[in-house]
């Protein structure tokens, strides 16, 4: 038989991991909680920048702003076609303006990379974060590739890298767009328009307020 003092024992030493355990799982779900706190599920929009979290079954990580072009889209988390037909999506890369080279790939369509090869080298644009946090990127490089040739997807370890993808004509080839992370003081009050996602079936517009 075991001994009365040694249940004793085991009681009082299940009592004591329970109770800590209980502290870390609710120390966990606080932190949680406070990690997503900026973003409502009620209305489904991020309460810092108003910017909407969802499009389609897509989550949204950011939006893309280029006034030269007349670009305002939301970046979608996933490429595919269905992803496409509603917005720009993240083809390759980090976090959402951080250091790497973040591909954002979209149909060159209107609204969307259409006129993307009249950006020159020193066109700014910038992508703005859930957060509301605005990183502006100065154009360096601008060129065409075969569909196969991935080298723009290249890693950057030590800089914020912006890479913008499409079509060219007849889809034989792609556009090319590099940027990197400027420092420049720049106007990156968004236009009073709004960021239409289109569909076949039904149209989501949400107002993007300028600042």
């Amino acid at each position: 038989d075991i001994p009365k003092a040694v249940i004793i024992i085991l009681a009082i030493v299940t009592v004591i991991v329970v109770a800590v355990f209980a502290v870390l799982i609710t120390k966990q779900i606080k932190n949680n909680q406070n990690t997503n706190a900026t973003v409502s599920q009620e209305d489904g929009k991020n309460e810092n920048s108003n910017m909407v979290t969802k499009v389609g079954n897509y989550k949204v990580l950011g939006k893309l702003v280029i006034k030269k072009i007349e670009v305002e889209q939301y970046i979608l988390e996933n490429t595919n076609e269905e992803a496409l037909k509603l917005g720009l999506t993240k083809l390759y890369g980090p976090t959402i303006n951080t250091t790497g080279n973040f591909c954002i790939a979209g149909h060159n369509y209107a609204e969307k990379f259409l006129d993307l090869n009249a950006l020159e080298k020193d066109d700014t644009f910038y992508i703005e974060d859930t957060t509301g946090k605005k990183v502006t990127y100065k154009v360096y490089d601008k060129y065409s590739v075969q569909p196969d040739d991935l080298k723009c997807l290249m890693p950057n370890q030590k800089e914020k890298e912006v890479t913008l993808i499409t079509c060219e004509q007849g889809a034989q080839t792609r556009l090319v767009v590099k940027a990197k992370e400027t420092t420049e003081k720049v106007d990156n009050t968004a236009n009073n328009t709004t960021v239409n996602v289109t569909t076949t079936e039904n149209k989501v517009t949400t107002e993007n307020k300028a600042e």
